[in-house]
């Protein structure tokens, strides 16, 4: 099942930003993620997977995790025999995705080596495992992900531009949460019930003083550092229903009393991010505040 944190999102920017997502969902066509380490990048791949309707599996494969010298394995499989070592067959993560969707992750982590190697899941009967001789074709959904802006790495020569241009038909920005601050209570709501099932107690934040640390902390981490303070404070709260300052984790109290806060997004700006997702249709932009 996909992640459901998205479903809590309450910010015009990220609802634009899922209206893109789901009317792509259905559609073969290769997807790239872009945005800041931590914005759920991978939960989106995860529903967009939930909302294509594939049979298939959603796999994640994180670029960086492969060793250059094993990638083509790892990506495509091996015969038994192909190399020393391969005493039996392997039958990649394309194979295990079948009709499924595949996400590769850290797509900047990927040597130029790597690149090329990849360049194949694009190419129509391209596909082979060390050691085949006949290609295939890939059934499965691509989607790639990247917390590093990939045309300046293409400037810098440490990406392929021809890769990018496969990985590149649909380009979807997932937002920081600094950009989409009214989501940061009901996520953290939502995660913090998450750590403390089967609890039946409700918990709720009173506290001013909590609720104007969440609203100005900089959420330098995104959703992934919301989420590991919640799971904390599950661990601190306890029997407690209300939420106050002493509940939070210590850590982020230093953190957040260290670091300057945020200053509050303007109005513009929230509406050009909109408009940016949505390719500028003022009426689609529109509609998301309605």
């Amino acid at each position: 099942m996909a992640p459901n944190h998205y479903l809590h999102s309450l910010s015009p920017v990220m609802q634009a930003t899922l209206g893109v997502a789901r009317r792509y969902a259905d559609s073969d066509e290769p997807v790239l993620l872009l945005g800041e380490a931590g914005t759920g990048k991978s939960s989106l791949a995860a529903q967009i997977h939930a909302w294509s309707g594939r049979g298939g599996p959603f796999v994640p494969f994180p670029v960086s995790a492969s060793a250059e010298q094993l990638f083509h394995g790892d990506l495509f499989g091996h015969l038994k025999g192909a190399f020393t070592g391969a005493l039996a067959a392997r039958i990649g993560v394309l194979g295990a995705t079948a009709a499924g969707t595949i996400l590769l992750d850290e797509l900047s982590a990927a040597s130029r080596t790597m690149q090329a190697a990849m360049l194949a899941i694009f190419d129509r009967d391209a596909v082979r495992s060390l050691g085949e001789d006949i290609g295939r074709s890939v059934t499965a959904r691509i989607i790639g992900a990247s917390n590093v802006d990939l045309s300046e790495e293409v400037k810098a020569n440490r990406f392929r531009a021809d890769l990018l241009d496969r990985f590149g038909v649909i380009r979807i920005t997932v937002p920081p949460l600094r950009d989409r601050r009214c989501d940061v209570l009901p996520l953290f709501d939502h995660f913090l019930h998450g750590a403390l099932r089967p609890s039946p107690l409700p918990r709720r934040i009173v506290d001013p003083t909590v609720r104007s640390l969440f609203e100005t902390h900089p959420w330098p981490g995104n959703i992934r550092e919301l989420e590991h303070v919640a799971r904390a404070t599950a661990v601190l709260v306890r029997d407690r229903v209300d939420l106050t300052v002493d509940a939070l984790p210590p850590y982020f109290l230093e953190r957040a009393q260290s670091e300057p806060t945020a200053a509050p997004v303007s109005w513009p700006d929230r509406v050009r991010v909109v408009l940016d997702q949505l390719g500028g249709n003022k009426t689609r932009a529109a509609s998301t505040w309605e």
